[in-house]
């Protein structure tokens, strides 16, 4: 079948028309102008998130684990900029122990990193106060020592810990 010839969706029965620009040809470096619209994922874990189209804020909604629907008639040339913060979290392990916790940032897992075998007992307000001090390492303060973070692809011969649990 040639290209630009209508032909259904086996798929939903509608028509479409194949779009030549995603085929190399030569001399031909664009799509025509068209309406369609761009679904982005949004993490679950990315509150915050921000969309630009050209420079301009996207007023359309950003819900964590859902998509974000941009329908707008595109241009070659056109430039979309997705924003996710990697905010710092606690997730419990389950309900049942709300006090064991793991430290997230964004999608990563953060793995405390034990010094011999003591294991600190960090209050929630010490480990959400933990800051990046490296590309893959975090640190924070507790009771006044200090207490390494890294993800899990950083973690050579070190004793680490997924959950951590938090001071009563």
């Amino acid at each position: 079948m040639r290209s630009g010839k209508r032909r259904a969706d086996p798929a939903t029965g509608r028509n479409s028309t194949p779009c030549r620009c995603w085929r190399r040809q030569p001399g031909r470096r664009s799509c025509p102008r068209s309406l369609f619209t761009l679904c982005l994922r949004i993490p679950g874990w990315a509150s915050g998130a921000r969309i630009e189209v050209n420079g301009q804020r996207w007023s359309g909604a950003t819900e964590p684990g859902s998509f974000a629907a941009v329908a707008r008639r595109w241009r070659d040339g056109d430039r979309i900029e997705l924003e996710l913060p990697r905010r710092l979290r606690l997730e419990s392990i389950d309900r049942q122990h709300p006090d064991t916790v793991a430290v997230l940032c964004g999608p990563l897992v953060l793995f405390a990193i034990s010094a011999g075998s003591e294991r600190p007992q960090p209050r929630r307000s010490e480990l959400l106060a933990t800051r990046q001090v490296e590309q893959r390492r975090w640190e924070t303060s507790v009771a006044s020592a200090s207490v390494t973070f890294l993800p899990y692809v950083a973690i050579d011969q070190e004793q680490y810990s997924t959950f951590v649990t938090l001071a009563g």
